[in-house]
């Protein structure tokens, strides 16, 4: 069973402007219908008809081609190999992905930052924004409906599967679009910019007013979701108004 499409409440606080806006703050008011045990379980099983199968085969070719390893085995390539998984999973994934870029647990430089992301970005568990956004998701929704893998969607799933999802043509499209229009518009700044999420600011010319402006693409429901609110008071006088 599918739930209805989220509503957005446009009386929410608007976003800090020096905060990290978190990826699924739009959806933490959103209406949702409750779902029976058996009805989640068509869901899950539904999902499997939304994956990137291309992404899938290489993946699983690749992990089905490592069963060779032994046959070519060398204390050096064993050496390497562990060097490697701590490098990529321990410093790039964990510390870099993880701690640094998804709950910001400590501040350093934009060099270390792309350092970090570089190595997670290497470990093959996608880019840094896909990551920290399905993990930030994770958090607002643990096990809910918009948990990107709860395991009530099925243990296989939760486990792997959810690093593949499909994203059609008319989605892609659909993205690409919304950004175009924001970026046409005067004195506008995209500040996050992620699959399914975007988050820009729009300047009044003369007093200098900002609103945030957060589009999030709902492809299960076929909808776009606009939430805006200003920083200053409860209005801007319209001058933002598109």
């Amino acid at each position: 069973m599918t739930p209805p499409p989220a509503t957005l409440d446009p009386k929410r606080k608007p976003l800090e402007p020096t905060a990290a806006p978190p990826v699924a703050d739009h959806l933490a008011t959103a209406t949702t219908s409750a779902e029976t045990a058996g009805e989640s379980d068509d869901e899950g099983s539904g999902r499997f008809a939304r994956l990137d199968w291309a992404t899938t085969i290489w993946i699983g070719g690749i992990h089905l081609a490592a069963l060779a390893a032994p046959f070519y085995f060398s204390w050096s390539g064993l050496a390497i190999c562990l060097f490697l998984y701590w490098v990529t999973g321990g410093l790039g994934v964990c510390l870099g992905y993880h701690r640094l870029l998804t709950h910001g647990s400590f501040k350093t430089t934009g060099l270390v930052k792309f350092i970090f992301a570089l190595l997670g970005g290497i470990s093959g568990e996608g880019s840094a924004l896909v990551w920290v956004s399905n993990h930030r998701k994770h958090h607002a929704f643990s096990d809910q409906e918009g948990d990107p893998h709860s395991p009530r969607d099925g243990g296989f799933w939760a486990h792997m599967l959810w690093l593949f999802p499909y994203h059609s043509s008319d989605e892609v499209a659909a993205r690409a679009r919304v950004r175009t229009l924001i970026e046409a518009s005067p004195r506008t700044k995209i500040l996050d910019d992620r699959p399914g999420y975007l988050h820009a600011t729009y300047t009044s010319h003369l007093m200098r007013f900002v609103d945030d402006v957060e589009v999030w693409l709902d492809p299960a429901a076929g909808t776009i979701q606009v939430r805006s609110a200003s920083r200053v008071g409860i209005g801007d006088m319209g001058v933002n108004r598109a």
